[in-house]
């Protein structure tokens, strides 16, 4: 039953039990009240009955907002560990790029040194092919020097 129809029939129903009661000596008068009042009766048990039904929504409503704010309580403790397990990342990773730029700052010196090392291996290589020519040289010069002694 619509609720305009059912407070329409409370309405009359309280009217009708608000109104004076008519004498007891009217014949007509019980079979008409006992009709007035199953009539009263059935509207105030649709209401109740409208009301209860109104209630069970709320109910579940209710039921079913509390069961989402489960849900997101579920979800935030799911992101505040994922906000975790990436601050641990972020630190791995920090930690791998330091020991990384370490490394690369070691091979850099030791290619230097390498480089420092070529440089004087070719620095000696230099000075010994200019002394193996002053050699080569000498020897010349010994050997057309004692030529000349031959006899």
């Amino acid at each position: 039953m619509p609720p305009s129809k059912q407070h329409a029939q409370a309405n009359r129903a309280r009217v009708l039990l608000s109104s004076p009661t008519k004498s007891a000596d009217s014949p007509k008068d019980p079979p008409s009240r006992t009709k007035q009042i199953g009539d009263i009766i059935s509207a105030i048990q649709s209401e109740a009955s409208g009301v209860t039904k109104h209630l069970e929504e709320e109910t579940n409503y209710v039921e079913m907002e509390t069961s989402m704010a489960s849900d997101t309580g579920t979800i935030f403790r799911q992101i505040e560990t994922l906000i975790k397990n990436i601050g641990s990342l972020t630190t791995e990773i920090n930690t791998s790029t330091y020991e990384q730029t370490a490394i690369t700052e070691k091979v850099a010196y030791s290619m230097e040194e390498v480089q420092r090392i070529s440089q004087e291996v070719l620095n000696v290589l230099r000075d010994m092919t200019d002394i193996s020519k002053s050699l080569s040289d000498t020897s010349n010069f010994l050997t057309t020097s004692t030529a000349r002694f031959k006899f």
